[in-house]
């Protein structure tokens, strides 16, 4: 196979035996790398293409990378599992739902416009019901801090395995435990336009509970999941060694694009795969921009660097950016 690469390139899209932590920034070739990876693999009949996984964080990522094997290998790359993380929870879920969990085969995933309509219903309903006791205060809270804690209180609940059968029960222990042990990382995600909205997580640690359990309720009423619970669910599932094993036992080689907005739950449903696996981590975490959502880079780079002692790779040629940009 012809390789249109630099040195590290080569070296990525050729080492195939061990795994690879790989730093590159935009700019440094790192999607036509992979795609000249997997297409390596193949090539070279270390494994099939429906044995290769490729994860990343955008459709945009992962239809460049689907049309860029299909130019190295052609039909034999069409067997590849290229998906978003969301959209491969969401195989785990549709995959297992039927025999292990109480969702619908037919769900439908709601983004997050339909999660602040619901959001928005529930605090209404609510506002109403206590509008007659003079110390409520109505809750009036910003979408986008809304979504963070609600998405905070979700994951906290799955982490701690807090599922007793009674949901709203199960949110308060969620929710108590974060602000008693969690009051700095609530409070950062409680912040609107640089200021500090003190008011919300005294009003979340009273509220939220039910708050999340109303709006949980509208989901299944339609059928449906958030971008959350897809994380959450496939969380779960894969915490059955059952499950894990079908799935894991599924690839060869694992592939995982832009890994500093990787969070530690997100991390530990790619990790339930990776045994016997050949992996290969890559991004920047001097990108992260997901850390009000989570991502947690550092705790990534360290758990894999000390469960796999990966080849580490830093690519140093930029092929978009001016020498002017690189110098500052």
């Amino acid at each position: 196979m012809k390789q249109k690469l630099n040195k590290l390139q080569y070296e990525v899209a050729n080492e195939l035996k061990r795994h690879i932590l790989l730093t590159a920034s935009a700019g440094t070739g790192k999607t036509n790398t992979l795609s000249h990876r997997i297409g390596n693999i193949i090539a070279s009949n270390k494994a099939k293409g429906e044995e290769i996984l490729c994860l990343t964080f955008t459709n945009k990522a992962c239809n460049e990378m689907k049309d860029r094997i299909s130019s190295l290998v052609g039909e034999a790359g069409n067997g590849v599992t290229i998906r978003t993380f969301h959209s491969f929870c969401f195989d785990i879920i549709r995959s297992e739902a039927k025999k292990r969990t109480d969702i619908s085969w037919d769900f439908v995933i709601f983004d997050d416009v339909d999660e602040q309509l619901f959001l928005t219903e529930v605090v209404n309903e609510l506002n109403d019901i206590f509008a007659e006791n003079y110390a409520f205060n109505e809750i009036k809270w910003p979408n986008m801090i809304f979504q963070g804690i609600v998405e905070m209180a979700k994951i906290k609940r799955a982490e701690l395995n807090i599922y007793s059968g009674d949901e709203e029960a199960d949110y308060s222990q969620a929710i108590e435990y974060i602000y008693q042990n969690e009051k700095e990382a609530l409070k950062n995600k409680c912040y609107d336009k640089g200021h500090l909205l003190e008011n919300i997580p005294r009003e979340f640690h009273r509220y939220g509970a039910r708050i999340i359990t109303e709006y949980d309720s509208k989901l299944k009423e339609n059928h449906g999941c958030d971008f959350t619970d897809l994380i959450v669910n496939a969380y779960q599932l894969l915490q059955d060694k059952t499950v894990s094993d079908v799935w894991s036992a599924k690839y060869k080689y694992i592939n995982v694009d832009e890994m500093q907005d990787t969070s530690e739950i997100e991390y530990y449903v790619l990790s339930k795969l990776f045994p016997g696996r050949i992996i290969l981590l890559c991004g920047d975490y001097f990108q992260t921009i997901y850390e009000w959502r989570g991502s947690y880079p550092d705790l990534i780079l360290r758990q894999f660097t000390a469960e796999f002692s990966p080849r580490r790779i830093t690519f140093t040629i930029n092929y978009r950016a001016t020498q002017l940009l690189l110098e500052a």
